[in-house]
C-alpha cells in the first residue's frame, strides 16, 4: 500500500495522507463488495446513476482476477498463494 500511495500522491489534486487514502479504498472496497453481493442475488443488477454502474464495472477490474464469473477475490488468492509458497520453501529447507 505505501507504493500505491506514492504513485497515487503525484495525480491527486490535494493532499491527503496515507490513512486517508487506505481508509477511501477499504471504503470503496466494501461498497464493490456491498454491490457484487447485491448482483449475485439480482440476475438484472440496476444502478440508480451511470456514474454507479462504471465505479462497480472498474471495481471489479481492481478487486477480481476472473471477468465472467462469480468470483475470486484476489487479495485472499494472494494470500493462499504467499502461504503455498512458504510451505513449499520450508518443506524445501534442510530442516524442513
Amino acid at each position: 500500500m505505501n507504493a500505491f500511495y506514492d504513485f497515487t500522491k503525484k495525480s491527486l489534486h490535494i493532499d491527503v495522507s496515507k490513512t486517508q487514502l487506505f481508509e477511501k479504498v477499504r471504503r470503496l472496497k466494501k461498497k464493490y463488495e456491498n454491490n457484487a453481493s447485491k448482483s449475485k442475488m439480482e440476475k438484472d443488477r440496476t444502478f440508480s446513476k451511470a456514474h454507479e454502474r462504471k465505479m462497480y464495472e472498474l471495481s471489479k477490474k481492481i478487486w477480481f482476477d476472473r471477468p465472467n464469473s462469480e468470483g475470486v477475490d484476489s487479495a485472499k488468492v494472494n494470500v493462499k498463494a504467499k502461504k503455498n509458497q512458504s510451505q513449499r520453501a520450508i518443506a524445501a529447507s534442510p530442516r524442513g
